[in-house]
């Protein structure tokens, strides 16, 4: 992970890659001696987490995370109305998930974050439940 892939709102967990944390959201981005990330989670009612973008992993994307934030039409498929447009997020074999707005082929995306941005340059915050 780069630390130009994240932006603010973005949900990662700090590695190792094998047994990382739970999900927390990105706060804060800046650089000090290295780049930082300051993260929270749902619930802290303490300081932020400051973390070091080596030691932060990608969160996976899972159907379960796709069901609670976009409508599933069938199985394997996901769809979202965005002024007019129709975002479907298709399941692939493996680990990633294929994005089509309209009929067009724009993305494959693996990880929570990637989907986020993603949907913000189409104009709209992903929603993220866990």
């Amino acid at each position: 992970m780069r630390l130009k892939d994240l932006r603010l709102g973005n949900w990662v967990a700090i590695g190792p890659k094998d047994r990382p944390s739970f999900p927390m959201q990105v706060t804060g981005l800046f650089e000090s001696d290295s780049y930082q990330v300051q993260l929270n989670f749902d619930g802290n009612e303490g300081d932020v987490w400051e973390e070091s973008i080596e030691d932060l992993v990608c969160v996976p994307i899972t159907d379960e995370l796709l069901d609670s934030c976009l409508d599933m039409v069938k199985p394997g498929r996901h769809v979202f109305i965005q002024s007019g447009r129709q975002i479907t997020i298709l399941a692939n074999i493996g680990n990633a998930y294929s994005v089509m707005v309209g009929k067009s082929y724009i993305a494959e995306v693996q990880y929570v974050h990637e989907l986020q941005n993603l949907f913000s340059v189409l104009g709209k915050e992903l929603d993220v439940k866990f």
